[in-house]
């Protein structure tokens, strides 16, 4: 009956390593930060037409806090949206895992509002 309880015991620190959806579940949750980001962004940009794509690295410990963060490829944007993403997501919480820490890339793309059609 001992060995039970150790394994039990084992299962319940979690998984030996965070999943693609684990990691997607905890990016979703956390998108309203991510969007405020964004629309800090947009407000600062005075009506300029700008978009992109980045790409932000995340290091996560098998406690699930985030170590580092990263962000890759925010020319179209200021220092202050990526320094914006960073600050946001070192404070996401995912789920405990086994082995780590492990290290993420997430794809986020940003869209210009469409302008308004004129009518004339």
């Amino acid at each position: 009956m001992w060995p039970f309880l150790v394994l039990r015991f084992l299962s319940a620190a979690g998984p030996a390593e965070l999943s693609d959806a684990d990691v997607a579940r905890v990016v979703a949750a956390n998108l309203f930060a991510v969007k405020a980001c964004w629309a800090i962004e947009r407000r600062a940009a005075d009506g300029a037409e700008r978009g992109g794509k980045v790409v932000l690295a995340l290091d996560v410990a098998p406690t699930g806090d985030v170590l580092a963060t990263r962000v890759d490829g925010a020319r179209f944007a200021s220092p202050a949206f990526a320094s914006c993403l960073r600050a946001r997501a070192a404070a996401w919480r995912f789920p405990r895992f086994q082995h780590g820490p492990m290290r993420f890339s997430v794809p986020l793309v940003f869209v210009a509002p469409a302008r308004a059609l004129s009518s004339e």
